[in-house]
């Protein structure tokens, strides 16, 4: 195994798509927060990733308008509704508050995982400049 064929940048290759995945699903929730019976969705970011790592252990698609091996023609991420609490008079079943709880808890992730991504680089990097040297 190379270092290029790191199984873990491959994890977090996978879990910083799932973290843009997510933002997007909270900030459409807090888009619809007035929209009268909304319920906002979720991604379950560790069955996803699971999903994820297990596709990614046969045939690599190298375009995303590709087939998949089962035949369909993306995989995507399935979201699911998790309402905030109590829906209000109108229906909808947002809280702010909830949704920014959420989006700080993806933003530690997503920084989490460039940093890592940040130290595997600068550790190639080292390699390539300074390793002849040690």
């Amino acid at each position: 195994m190379s270092f290029l064929n790191d199984p873990s940048m491959a994890v977090l290759e996978q879990g910083l798509g799932l973290s843009l995945r997510r933002q997007l699903v909270i900030n459409s929730n807090v888009a619809n927060i007035d929209t009268p019976g909304f319920t906002p969705s979720d991604i379950d970011f560790d069955a996803e990733l699971q999903k994820a790592i297990g596709a990614g252990r046969g045939p690599r698609r190298t375009h995303h308008d590709h087939l998949n091996a089962d035949g369909a023609r993306r995989s995507e991420v399935s979201t699911f509704e998790r309402p905030d609490g109590p829906a209000g008079a109108d229906g909808n079943s947002v809280d702010l508050d909830v949704q920014m709880a959420r989006m700080s808890q993806n933003a530690v992730l997503y920084q989490a995982s460039t940093r890592a991504v940040s130290k595997k680089i600068a550790l190639l990097k080292y390699a390539v400049t300074q390793g002849s040297e040690a």
